[in-house]
């Protein structure tokens, strides 16, 4: 369970995004209107922080152990780095269970993301865009996390103004 709940963390790192490389597609960057930005979210550095009485297996993961994570996101052709994916997932009271959020950080702004996670059903997961800086600025939508690939996850983010 501990290398499942890695590897979700890790592609969930989660969980999103621009430049032409990076194929966005739709409205403009500015005003209303939407935008969809497709990456590939790769594995880079991850952190387990166990708090509270010590895990006996890789499964025990108690209320408020943390992942944390930071990814990097690159473009579908895995051949230009775009931006980063910083984020840190808490694990609640009910098994398997995280609240996450985080930032993907780009060179035209930031993208800020929430969402809850079963890691037990997490083959697909789709998180809120909370709000964004620079050209993401009063941004909305959200973030999927879908297929892996070998280089990485699909991560598409559709931002509506």
């Amino acid at each position: 369970m501990r290398e499942r709940l890695r590897y979700t963390a890790l592609a969930l790192g989660a969980i999103l995004l621009i430049g032409g490389v990076a194929q966005a597609t739709g409205g403009s960057s500015k005003g209303g209107g939407s935008q969809t930005l497709r990456f590939l979210d790769v594995s880079d550095k991850f952190e387990f922080v166990d708090v509270g009485e010590p895990a006996e297996s890789e499964s025990d993961f108690g209320p408020g152990d943390m992942l944390i994570f930071n990814n990097l996101l690159r473009n579908r052709a895995d051949t230009k780095e775009l931006g980063s994916w910083i984020s840190i997932c808490t694990m609640t009271a009910s098994p398997g269970v995280a609240r996450c959020s985080g930032t993907l950080g780009l060179d035209q702004g930031d993208i800020e993301v929430a969402t809850t996670v079963d890691f037990a059903d997490a083959d697909r997961i789709v998180a809120a865009v909370t709000g964004g800086t620079g050209d993401f600025q009063g941004a909305g939508g959200e973030v999927i996390l879908g297929d892996q690939t070998n280089a990485g996850r699909k991560l598409t983010v559709k931002l509506v103004r």
